[in-house]
């Protein structure tokens, strides 16, 4: 699985600066080989820049083109870097393409904030912070399964993992379990090449307005994103989530990591739980409380 982020930021790039730095962080990171050592993968790297029109339909057309740009490398490319700089504006994107078989997207956010942050620290003559970001890259580890589970585990209050098993095994799943979502739709969507939407929404007032009350803080972003979305999927198939009584189940991606392992460590991380809502008599907030 491929996956694509796309970051705009305004003023100008040193592409080779930029390109250093990619390679200065990706080489350093063990999870990435370059040589073919004790029967490791060979990896490769990818760094490309475009100079567009538009850089936010670069980022779409990369979307819908990520397989073939992959494909044009002779080994697997665990995430490549790709500039869009705007030829009408002072503006550009920085673009990432990744590989699930190696991480998940917050793993790829990670390593992007490492090459950025290493790219401005050359920018501004400080060999300093760029060694010890090297040095950061370096340590970067990949846990198994069940060391990472024991770590999980550790961290939790028991009496908090008893509840939180009880509750995965005595949730309730409404409806009974049909998709909401028709098999041609998922058969359109296979057999044709995607492009990808981008819409912008500023939600920073709406997390202010819940972040000033008492009653609301202990409520995360990612339960009142969740919630907004599962309440416009009334919007796309109105007459099914009628027909369910308003009812829809649906799968929350959760990053099992906190914030502190994400600093530590880089792989796939994240899980997706099913959660059951009524969007037709619950409001947005209820929805995200009761996740």
């Amino acid at each position: 699985m491929i996956f694509t982020q796309g970051f705009l930021f305004s003023g100008e790039i040193d592409n080779i600066e930029l390109e250093n730095s990619y390679l200065a962080i990706t080489n350093s990171i063990n999870k990435f080989p370059i040589n073919n050592k004790e029967n490791e993968v060979q990896v490769n790297r990818l760094f490309k820049v475009f100079h567009v029109k538009n850089t936010t339909e670069k980022i779409k057309k990369l979307s819908s083109n990520c397989f073939t740009l992959m494909q044009e490398n002779e080994k697997q490319v665990p995430i490549g870097l790709i500039v869009a700089i705007d030829e009408n504006a002072k503006n550009f994107s920085l673009i990432l393409i990744a590989d699930h078989s190696f991480i998940d997207a917050q793993s790829a956010n990670h390593i992007l904030n490492l090459i950025i942050q290493h790219y401005n620290a050359i920018k501004s003559h400080n060999l300093g912070l760029a060694t010890e970001l090297i040095h950061l890259s370096q340590s970067l580890k990949t846990y198994n399964a069940n060391d990472f589970l024991k770590c999980f585990t550790e961290s939790a209050l028991p009496e908090n993992h008893e509840q939180n098993l009880e509750t995965i095994v005595n949730y309730k799943i409404e409806p009974d379990g049909a998709p909401l979502i028709s098999d041609e739709i998922f058969s359109n969507y296979s057999n044709s090449r995607q492009v990808a939407e981008n819409t912008a929404f500023d939600l920073h007032k709406y997390f202010k307005h819940f972040r000033d009350s008492s009653a609301y803080k202990h409520i995360t972003k990612n339960n009142i994103i969740t919630a907004l979305l599962a309440k416009s999927f009334n919007a796309v198939e109105p007459d099914t989530v009628k027909q369910n009584s308003g009812y829809i189940t649906f799968a929350m991606a959760v990053s099992v990591p906190s914030y502190e392992q994400r600093n530590q460590c880089l792989g796939n991380y994240v899980i997706t739980i099913p959660i059951t809502v009524n969007i037709l008599e619950n409001t947005v907030i209820e929805i995200a409380q009761s996740i």
